[in-house]
């Protein structure tokens, strides 16, 4: 029996949904419960014990009679990870305080959950369940392709490990999770990235592929530094000296410990650095997709990129933005960006069409610039007019009214003008095709010879349409021929007589059927219909915006008067005895038929 990648993808996808719902419903802790206070902190000494290096004044520890210095035994640590207050009775635990043995008792020390870790833990679940979803969406369902493969395994890599709760079943197997699926996770997006470059044909930098080498290294030094920095020293016995040497170990742990970071580190930065290479240099039929999928897994990646940064800073400068007064409001805007991401992303792949990336970001900028300085005109007007006592309070209110009246005539001329200013600045190519087909538009008319006319057209309008396929079909006798192709349609096909009838571009969407054709707008010449402009279907153009049919409409119909121009010209001159300036091919007729 073949084993096919949707039967393999989908056992390991039911596997993981198991064993997170397994999780769940053996864990204890809840998502909006009171947390606990240990009250002290320990690092690991050897790989079977560990000392305190901290204990919190008033706390648990300090209560049950823990000092600094004391060392915990592998079987006092186990038990500490899998103490459960408050539905357990308070721990035990014995301690070697020099060559004595201590016996501690740690009474229950709980605290209200802070707000941020309340938001933050229902921000991680909802992510781990959209991970799932996108997993399964593109896994299964999904495009096919090596690329795509290794983004489901990547979304189902964090899935598991964020969905799952730690309990007393699945302790030790989630706490392992956490430090091995996530370096999984990242070497899996960067794999993405690499192999869409390689699909589309771009070329990737050398460091790329030195990157997608280590890969396997990189993730086994995971597993290994998981298991002896991990839940590792509770549950695994290595009968190594070294290990057990108080002055080697803590150098064996800072090494791998540091090793593993930077490769996170690297790794993680890899996933931001990739798709914004794929992005400039994909084709650009194909970019608007890109963007749109490059966006939403860069956005994925910045708490992690804040978390990093973060504990860099926290090594080199001694600075940690957890320990400032507005990291609580900090991490409550932050949290929820990763599932937001996971949401947008699993839009786009269920959409078939989506508004082109760079209109998308030109009109979310002017509008946020328009309302802010709209907010900003509103505040200074008022306080200046509230300011004025020498007037009475309904005269003030008329006056703010009237101002506010003018900011709003204000905030319109500047939403133009900022966005004519960014569309000439900073999306130059978004602004560039409609300045290109208007100029393109005004120019037609000094042009003398039909096929050149046509040919630019064609080129023009592909351009101003994301570089899709289009081509002109001519009136002939009983059908319209197009000018490339040769594709026939008969004049009482119900493509033809629906476009007749409605004067108006069509959209392929109410064609029904499968219509190879995304958009035909009809070019009438004294009320008959002597051509059409037809864009074939592709997948990588965006939603069509009625300002650009609106455009597209007025270009073909300088088109067709242009045309009927120059063939009236030529007979014209063939009556007077003249050489034609043209002598039209097959199909370049658009008055005679």
């Amino acid at each position: 029996m073949r084993i096919t990648w949707n039967k393999s993808f989908g056992c390991v996808w039911l596997a993981a949904a198991i064993f997170v719902s397994i999780s769940i419903a053996t864990s204890p802790y809840k998502l909006f419960s009171d947390t606990h206070k240990y009250g002290f902190s320990i690092e690991p000494k050897t790989f079977t014990r560990s000392v305190v290096t901290e204990v919190t004044p008033a706390g648990s520890a300090d209560k049950a009679g823990l000092k600094v210095g004391d060392i915990l035994l592998q079987e006092s640590v186990r038990a500490l990870v899998l103490w459960l207050p408050p539905d357990e009775p308070p721990l035990t635990i014995k301690v070697m305080r020099g060559v004595n043995s201590v016996t501690a008792t740690l009474p229950l020390d709980i605290e209200a959950m802070p707000m941020q870790v309340t938001v933050s833990r229902l921000a991680t679940k909802i992510t781990a369940l959209t991970c799932f979803l996108a997993a399964l969406l593109i896994g299964l369902v999904g495009k096919a392709g090596t690329s795509y493969r290794w983004l489901a395994a990547a979304f189902l890599a964090l899935g598991t490990t964020w969905g799952s709760y730690t309990g007393p079943l699945l302790g030790a197997a989630v706490m392992a999770l956490d430090q091995i699926l996530f370096p999984v996770a990242l070497f899996c997006f960067f794999r993405f990235w690499f192999d869409v470059s390689k699909e589309a044909g771009i070329t990737t930098p050398r460091y790329w592929q030195l990157a997608v080498n280590a890969g396997p290294a990189f993730l086994m030094l995971s597993i290994g530094v998981a298991l002896i920095l991990g839940p590792g020293p509770l549950f695994v016995e290595i009968p190594l000296s070294s290990f057990e040497d108080p002055t080697v170990y803590p150098l064996i742990n800072d090494v791998l410990g540091f090793l593993t970071f930077s490769l996170v580190a690297g790794y993680a930065v890899l996933c931001v650095i990739a798709p914004l290479k794929v992005v400039k240099d994909v084709p650009v039929a194909s970019a608007n997709k890109f963007h749109w999928i490059a966006a939403a897994l860069l956005m994925f990646f910045v708490e992690d990129l804040i978390s990093i940064l973060n504990t860099i800073s926290s090594i080199v400068f001694d600075f940690s933005l957890r320990d400032t007064s507005w990291y609580e409001y900090f991490d409550i805007v932050i949290s929820p960006i990763q599932p937001l991401c996971v949401v947008a992303f699993v839009f786009i792949c269920l959409s078939k069409r989506i508004v082109s990336f760079n209109f998308f970001i030109n009109k979310t900028v002017v509008y946020v610039l328009t309302a802010s300085a709209l907010i900003i005109g509103f505040w200074v007007l008022k306080s200046n007019i509230e300011s004025l006592t020498s007037i009475d309070q309904d005269t003030r209110k008329t006056m703010i009214n009237a101002g506010v009246a003018l900011l709003v005539f204000v905030a319109k001329q500047f939403k133009g003008l900022t966005d004519a200013a960014l569309k000439k600045v900073l999306f130059s190519a978004l602004g560039r095709r409609e300045i290109e087909l208007k100029r393109f538009i005004e120019q037609m008319e000094y042009f003398e010879n039909a096929r050149a006319l046509r040919l630019e057209f064609t080129s023009r309008v592909s351009s101003f349409l994301h570089s899709g396929h289009v081509e002109i079909f001519d009136r002939q006798l009983r059908a319209y021929v197009g000018s490339d192709s040769g594709r026939s349609i008969p004049v009482d096909d119900n493509l033809a007589v629906e476009l007749r009838a409605s004067k108006s571009p069509v959209l392929g969407s109410t064609m029904g059927g499968q219509s190879v054709f995304r958009l035909l707008v009809p070019g009438a010449y004294r009320g008959s219909m002597v051509l059409f402009l037809g864009l074939y279907e592709s997948q990588d153009l965006p939603t069509i915006r009625p300002d650009e049919l609106r455009l597209l409409e007025d270009a073909l119909q300088k088109l067709v008067t242009h045309l009927a121009f120059l063939e009236l010209d030529e007979r014209r001159q063939q009556e007077i005895g003249r050489s034609p300036v043209f002598q039209g091919g097959k199909g370049d007729s658009v008055v005679g038929a």
